[in-house]
């Protein structure tokens, strides 16, 4: 996250004002998080006294790499640090205590889940610059528990804390699953202080707004039937893919099913108008056994997370991160606000 000073000259700090100057000159060298700031903040506090030598000359690097990393911390979201707030910035002072520079929390249903969704705003973040990185601590939600994780979490929220939820939904228009419905009600009570995010997952679950290579690398270790059975899936409309099940697999009939059995009006029709798109090359449905107006999605398996955080984790992945899902888009973004730091640097 960006902690942004401003206005430090505007009255004399008081002494936990200071405390929290050098706490946060600690958290820029630790990369915690990206300490910046307008720059007479920057030099007024290079030159004050009572910080350890250490912090001034922290806050006089910052000052000195503000005009060679400002192109791109322009462009992001930050926290306004102020010892004088208005509206949304943040009080100094509320930095007096370390434990308020942590690095930011990842509270997901599942730990694969945080790897991997880290590792994809990391890989995004690359092709923008590499003047920064992103550290986050992952929190085990815990699976369908996810709701008390995340009320254990925000308890005594200090460090900032992003929460992802999948919504299960099963085809367009359909209701989110249980677990993101008793998340959201949590979420919707934890007073936010500019530190918490809470995103739930449109499509079905994180496997569904997957970039397309990793999906054909991780099909790699299976028959060739289900490549060449992913391979025609990936091209067919988005109101199948985002809904239909990646580890399981799944069908078009299957889904109209589900959303028949719920009396869905309007996803039922959102599915009426899907069709495959590579006409005369259709998979037989095993679920309706037609061979030309069903459209099936091949089963990954339940471990195709782990086959991703696998491949992500090797620095030679890469991707065209403009190509990707709008959702994915929209999340590493989220992430990537929240978890932005800079490298840590050795005193």
């Amino acid at each position: 996250m960006i902690l942004h000073l401003k206005n430090l000259s505007s009255r004399p700090l008081d002494p936990k004002e200071l405390t929290a100057l050098g706490n946060l000159a600690t958290c820029s060298n630790q990369g915690y998080h990206v300490v910046s700031g307008d720059r007479p903040s920057l030099d007024f506090a290079s030159e004050i006294d009572s910080l350890s030598e250490s912090a001034r000359k922290t806050y006089a690097r910052l000052s000195l790499e503000l005009t060679q990393n400002w192109s791109f911390l322009a462009t992001q979201p930050r926290l306004i640090v102020s010892p004088r707030p208005t509206g949304s910035e943040v009080p100094l002072g509320r930095f007096v205590d370390f434990e308020t520079c942590q690095q930011t929390q990842l509270l997901t249903e599942d730990l694969t889940d945080a790897e991997v969704v880290l590792e994809l705003a990391k890989a995004r973040l690359r092709s923008s610059t590499s003047a920064f990185t992103l550290r986050a601590r992952s929190l085990n939600g815990g699976g369908g528990s996810i709701a008390r994780g995340l009320k254990r979490a925000a308890r005594q929220l200090q460090a900032p804390l992003v929460c992802i939820v999948d919504s299960d939904r099963k085809f367009p228009h359909d209701a989110v699953g249980s677990t993101a419905l008793t998340c959201g009600r949590e979420a919707a009570s934890v007073s936010n202080s500019g530190l918490f995010r809470y995103f739930v997952i449109e499509a079905r679950e994180i496997e569904n707004i997957l970039p397309i290579e990793l999906l054909k690398e991780c099909a790699k270790v299976l028959e060739r039937e289900k490549q060449e059975e992913l391979a025609q899936a990936i091209l067919e409309d988005r109101n199948f893919l985002d809904f239909a099940s990646h580890k399981h697999g799944d069908s078009l009939c299957q889904m109209r099913d589900r959303a028949n059995v719920k009396a869905n009006d309007l996803g039922m029709a959102a599915l009426l108008k899907v069709s495959p798109k590579v006409r005369g090359s259709a998979r037989r449905c095993n679920h309706c056994g037609s061979h030309t107006e069903c459209i099936t999605f091949p089963a990954l398996g339940h471990k195709l997370l782990d086959r991703v955080a696998e491949i992500l984790s090797d620095a030679a992945f890469a991707s065209d991160t403009e190509s990707w899902h709008s959702i994915l888009k929209s999340l590493t973004g989220v992430v990537s606000e929240a978890a932005l730091a800079s490298h840590p640097v050795r005193l």
